[in-house]
């Protein structure tokens, strides 16, 4: 009922991951930031099945990235007396998943990736493994965590910027 109604939106990945480990019944409210998802990660690290998996569905219609299709199917799953630690995979793997999509509609080669989340090893594994075809980029002399979001948004900037000068 509350994905059919919500208007709420965010441009957080650990949000998302917040309310997959609330679906889960890993833990609703954070006693500090990250503690849902990491707990999720744990979780997920305990299937040991990956390799038959397939992703969910995150696009509508219009091809576009949608939360209420990838939820419902948690969702669904959870009704269905699915482990938690394959729902927990499956989410993971889905993300993984969605990157390779965007990526190759973009026609990019270079994938860089930032923010706290990245700091979820699980996932680094599953893209550094998936998507070994394209080169991937992870930081090595700045922070993963968010504040390295701010430095990424500079060279975006800088990059975008310098195109319209020339």
């Amino acid at each position: 009922r509350q994905l059919a109604n919500s208007e709420l939106f965010t441009s957080s990945m650990v949000r998302l991951f917040d309310a997959v480990a609330s679906i889960l019944n890993l833990k609703d409210k954070n006693t500090f930031h990250g503690q849902a998802a990491m707990l999720l990660e744990a979780k997920a690290s305990e299937y040991e099945n990956g390799s038959d998996l397939k992703s969910y569905t995150f696009l509508n219609s219009s091809m576009e990235f949608d939360l209420k299709i990838l939820l419902s199917e948690i969702i669904k799953d959870v009704n269905a007396k699915k482990q938690s630690a394959e729902i927990a995979f499956r989410f993971h793997y889905s993300l993984v998943a969605y990157i390779k999509w965007l990526a190759e509609k973009g026609n990019c080669q270079k994938l860089s990736f930032s923010g706290g989340v990245f700091q979820n090893k699980l996932l680094v594994d599953l893209i550094t493994k998936k998507l070994s075809h394209f080169n991937l980029y992870f930081h090595q002399q700045l922070s993963p965590n968010d504040e390295s979001v701010s430095f990424g948004q500079l060279m975006h900037y800088l990059h975008i910027s310098s195109k319209s000068i020339a």
